[in-house]
């Protein structure tokens, strides 16, 4: 939830003074700033800093909280890094590219925050295989976040969203130039990626990483096949949403 509140501002360009105090929350607190935001922003800074003392008071009680904190911290800021990545995307299409996408864009499905969080919470585990868990996690969250592109990217045009890995397989496959994202009408945008198929090399993507995860398979320490399942449901959910007109 806390993840949301940032999530739904960072793409707002109307919204980046706030956006920039909300990710002081959780570990700047004392430099936030209010007089220049509108009383409904203050609003939803000050609930979200609430959210968060919620948060940050459940984890401490954690038996593993402080042997973890700073893997916890760490993958926070990966995560607001994500959203700022958005943000200059959209203001500027011509970063757009594959590569980068898949460095930055997975953090924010937030999977390896809900590991650190199990793992802080956890009674019996061996510490010497976290490093394994994050790389299983690392492709997890590469596998949510193409079920999320499939599902949200013609929307997100109309909301001059171009975070959507489907814009990067586009201009590479030379199917839009970046240029083409402030020129072209937004129904043109979608009619070129339509016709070229691009759903198809994210499918692939798909089950190349879901591949990854099931060398996994004989792990001991983390259930597998519940990791397997709960992605195939995703993304069965995802695409059951997309409006196809």
């Amino acid at each position: 939830m806390f993840i949301v509140q940032l999530d739904d501002i960072a793409d707002k360009e109307q919204k980046q003074k706030l956006f920039g105090e909300l990710v002081k929350i959780p570990f700047q607190s004392d430099f936030i700033k209010t007089n220049h935001l509108n009383l409904e922003d203050k609003k939803y800074l000050i609930f979200t800093q609430k959210l968060w003392n919620y948060i940050k008071k459940q984890v401490k009680n954690y038996s593993n909280y402080e042997n973890l904190k700073r893997i916890f911290e760490y993958d926070i800021y990966q995560i607001f890094n994500s959203m700022k990545y958005s943000c200059l995307v959209n203001e500027n299409p011509w970063l757009i590219n594959k590569a980068e996408f898949w460095l930055y864009l997975p953090n924010n499905m937030a999977f390896m925050l809900g590991l650190m969080i199990n793992l802080m919470g956890a009674s019996k585990f061996n510490f010497k295989n976290i490093g394994a868990l994050r790389e299983i996690i690392c492709e997890a969250q590469k596998i949510g976040r193409i079920s999320n592109w499939l599902s949200t990217w013609r929307r997100e045009v109309k909301e001059d969203d171009f975070t959507s890995g489907i814009f990067a397989y586009a201009i590479k496959k030379d199917i839009l130039k970046a240029d083409d994202i402030k020129i072209l009408s937004k129904n043109k945008i979608v009619e070129k990626i339509r016709r070229a198929n691009i759903e198809i090399y994210l499918l692939r993507d798909w089950q190349k990483y879901f591949n990854n995860i099931k060398k996994y398979i004989k792990c001991k320490f983390i259930d597998i096949e519940g990791i397997l399942e709960g992605q195939k449901q995703l993304l069965f959910l995802d695409l059951i949403t997309v409006d196809y007109k």
